[in-house]
């Protein structure tokens, strides 16, 4: 009885361990992440446009990242809230972060930093 119980339990873990689970609990891969502005850095006073950041890594294009964006001032460029968008409020220039949130790919979170300027 004892026999076939560890039997069972060792083909158990030899199928968790060959279909990846040590993947899913393995620490943090070290990739050579690249965050791409592909937006305009010129924006009109009053517009609303997309955000576009393509983020690849090791070469390969990462399909839906996760990013949060923040403005150094939200009162001449704001974030939407679903944080896919900015807002050109006012006249002036403001530095938009976006932030990669994935521990996935890499044990830090790349970060890319672009200036803005809105125009009338």
């Amino acid at each position: 009885m004892r026999l076939a119980a560890l039997l069972t339990a060792t083909s158990g873990l030899a199928a968790a361990l060959g279909c990846g689970l040590s993947d899913a609990f393995a620490s943090a891969r070290l990739e050579g992440v690249v965050l791409t502005w592909s937006s305009d850095s010129v924006l009109t006073q009053g517009a609303t446009v997309p955000v576009a950041i393509t983020v690849s890594a090791n070469g390969v294009p990462v399909p839906n990242p996760r990013l949060a964006l923040s403005s150094s001032d939200t009162t001449i460029v704001a974030v939407n809230a679903a944080g896919d968008s900015l807002s050109a409020r006012a006249l002036g220039k403001a530095v938009v972060t976006a932030r990669l949130e994935s521990s996935v790919l890499t044990d830090s979170l790349p970060t890319l930093t672009q200036s803005l300027r809105v125009r009338p």
